[in-house]
C-alpha cells in the first residue's frame, strides 16, 4: 500500500488504513467517498428520494458547535443526519418534557456524553446542520411522543442523508473519535519503480483472511459493540448512506459498496444489503414466487436469524426494535404482520428453531404467542427457504394478534392465537421414536414436557421429508368461560412422512389453536 508522496503511489493504489478517524484528513477522505455516492453511483442515484425528505419532527441543530440546540421542525422539508449508537448506560441529559423548552435554546455540551458530542461535532465539520439523535429528539417521559417517533422510525433512518454509526463505542460516554492503533502486520517492502526502475518506493503488506462462508445478514462486523444490540439492525440496513466508525478504522457504506475510508483494502465478502426494491418510494407489489418476492422473503428471514443474535435490554421491546424494518417490508410484500411472521408465508415462518446447541429462554412476562420467534430470547435460524417448494399439510384456518397499541402496528402484541387444519399426532417419547425423527426443543423444560406432546404436520417439501410444529396441551378458559383445548409451541420437528406413525395420520385433519 502506498502513499501520495511516495514514488509507488501512482502503481498501488490501496493505502494503509486511516487511523486518525476524527481528524480534518480523515473527514476530508470521507467526504469524497460520499460525493462520490451521491454523483457516480448510478444505484444509489436511483434509489435516493427525487426531493428532499420531509424532516423529522426535531432534530438537534449542529451550527455553532458551542450552542448546539434542539429545533422543533414544522414539516419542513431538508437534508439531515442520524446517529446510530449504543446507549449502554443511562443518559440523565436525555430530552424530557421539564427540559424541552430550555433545549430550543441551547443544550450545553458539557452535559452531553462523548458519543453525542463526537457526532455534533463531525454533523458540523460535513457541513449538515441537522442530526438526529435517538436521546434528545425524542421526549423521552413522555409515552405520547415515543408513540408518535417509533412509528415514524422507518422514515427516520430511511431517509437520514447519511447515517453516523458510533461501531466501537460500547456506550454512550466512551465516544468514538479516538485514534485507532496501528496494525503490528504491515511488513514494509522496497518497491523498484517508473520506467527505469531507478526510483525506489516503498510498500506495506497487511496479512488478510478472507471469509469462508458465504454472504449473510448476520454479524457485518462481529467484533464492534453494536453489532450486539437490536435496535442498532435496523438502523444500519435501513440506511441509504453510512459513515462507519468502526474499532480499527474509518468506512463508508451505501447501496452500492462498502469501503475504507482513504482506499485501504477491506474484504466485501460478508456484505449483504437489503434488495433494492425495499429503498423504492413506492415499490410495487411482489408477486408470489416471483424473484423479487422470494428474494423479499429470504432477506427477512436472514434478517430475523441476524437480529436474534442480538440483545434488547427491555424484553418488552423484542417486536418494536424491528418495527421499522418490518414495516420497510410490508411494504414491498402488502402481507398481514403478525408478530414477526407474514401471513402469505405463514406456514413456511412457524418452522424457525434454535441454532445449534443454543439455549432459548422465554420472559417472564408474555411478550409474543409461542408460535413467534420473539416470544423466545436466543439465537434463532430460519430455514423457510427450504419450504417455498412443497406440498402444504395444514391449512391456515385464522391467526390473530392482539396489538398493545393499534397506532403501532409492528409493535408490542398483548396475545395471539393461531388455529389450523391440520394432523395432530399425539408422541408417546416412551415408546421407541421412528428413526428419521428430529427434534429441536426450545429449551430444556420443553425437552422435559415432550413425553406430553404432540406433533402437527405442516410442510413436506419432497416426498421423503415434512417438516413441522411440537406442541403441549394448555389449559385456557374463552371468554364465555367454556373450556377448550389449545396447545403451545415448545418446538419444531421432522421426519420421513412415509413412516408407519405419521402416514396414517397425514389426511386426518382437525383444528388446532396455538396460543
Amino acid at each position: 500500500m502506498g502513499y501520495l508522496d511516495d514514488p509507488a503511489a501512482p502503481y498501488i493504489f490501496t493505502r494503509s488504513s486511516v487511523l486518525d478517524v476524527g481528524s480534518p484528513r480523515a473527514l476530508s477522505l470521507a467526504q469524497a467517498s460520499i460525493d462520490e455516492c451521491v454523483h457516480k453511483h448510478t444505484r444509489c442515484i436511483q434509489l435516493s428520494p427525487s426531493s428532499h425528505p420531509r424532516l423529522p419532527t426535531r432534530l438537534v441543530d449542529c451550527t455553532d458547535l458551542k450552542r448546539p440546540r434542539l429545533l422543533s421542525t414544522h414539516g419542513r422539508h431538508g437534508k439531515y443526519l442520524a446517529l446510530s449508537y449504543v446507549w449502554g448506560e443511562a443518559q440523565p441529559h436525555r430530552t424530557t418534557t421539564s427540559n424541552v423548552s430550555a433545549y430550543s435554546d441551547i443544550i450545553s455540551p458539557s452535559v452531553l456524553p462523548r458519543t453525542i458530542r463526537d457526532a455534533i461535532y463531525v454533523a458540523h465539520v460535513l457541513g449538515f446542520r441537522f442530526l438526529w439523535i435517538d436521546s434528545l429528539c425524542i421526549i423521552q417521559d413522555s409515552d405520547e411522543d415515543k408513540l408518535h417517533e417509533l412509528g415514524r422510525m422507518h422514515h427516520v433512518y430511511r431517509y437520514a442523508f447519511l447515517t453516523l454509526i458510533a461501531a466501537s463505542a460500547r456506550t454512550v460516554s466512551k465516544g468514538f473519535l479516538r485514534n485507532r492503533p496501528a496494525s503490528h502486520r504491515d511488513i514494509a517492502f522496497p518497491f523498484p519503480c517508473g520506467p527505469s526502475a531507478l526510483q525506489v518506493g516503498k510498500i506495506n503488506l497487511s496479512v488478510t483472511t478472507p471469509s469462508r462462508s458465504g454472504p449473510s445478514y448476520a454479524q457485518p462486523r462481529v467484533e464492534e459493540p453494536i453489532n450486539a444490540r437490536g435496535w442498532c439492525l435496523q438502523e444500519y440496513y435501513m440506511s441509504p448512506r453510512a459513515l462507519i466508525f468502526a474499532s480499527d478504522t474509518l468506512r463508508f457504506r451505501c447501496q452500492t459498496a462498502t469501503q475504507n475510508v482513504g482506499n485501504a483494502y477491506y474484504n466485501q465478502v460478508r456484505e449483504r444489503r437489503l434488495p433494492h426494491v425495499i429503498f423504492l418510494r413506492r415499490p410495487p407489489p411482489a408477486v408470489r414466487g416471483a424473484e423479487d418476492w422470494t428474494a423479499v422473503h429470504r432477506a427477512w428471514w436472514d434478517i430475523v436469524e441476524d437480529y436474534s443474535r442480538r440483545v434488547v435490554s427491555t424484553p418488552s421491546d423484542k417486536l418494536v426494535a424491528c418495527g421499522a424494518i418490518a414495516d420497510a417490508f410490508r411494504r414491498k410484500l402488502h402481507s398481514e404482520y403478525l408478530a414477526g411472521l407474514w401471513r402469505d408465508t405463514l406456514l413456511q415462518d412457524l418452522l424457525w428453531e434454535k441454532e445449534g446447541d443454543t439455549r432459548l429462554e422465554r420472559p417472564a412476562v408474555f411478550r409474543a404467542p409461542s408460535w413467534s420467534w420473539a416470544a423466545v430470547d436466543g439465537r434463532v435460524k430460519v430455514k423457510a427457504q427450504h419450504y417455498l417448494d412443497g406440498t402444504p399439510l395444514a391449512e391456515v384456518v385464522r391467526c390473530t394478534v392482539v396489538l398493545k397499541d393499534a397506532a403501532l402496528r409492528f409493535g408490542q402484541v398483548t396475545a395471539g392465537s393461531l388455529v389450523l387444519h391440520a394432523p395432530l399426532i399425539q408422541y408417546d417419547a416412551r415408546s421407541r421414536p421412528p428413526s428419521s425423527l428430529e427434534t429441536s426443543m426450545n429449551d430444556e423444560a420443553d425437552a422435559a414436557g415432550f413425553r406430553r406432546a404432540w406433533l402437527v404436520p405442516l410442510w413436506r417439501p419432497n416426498t421423503f421429508w415434512m417438516a413441522g410444529l411440537i406442541v403441549t396441551r394448555v389449559d385456557s378458559d374463552s371468554p364465555n368461560m367454556e373450556r377448550r383445548e389449545v396447545y403451545r409451541r415448545i418446538g419444531k420437528f421432522g421426519a420421513d412422512p412415509l413412516d408407519d406413525l405419521y402416514a396414517y395420520a397425514l389426511d386426518q385433519l382437525v383444528e388446532v389453536e396455538i396460543i
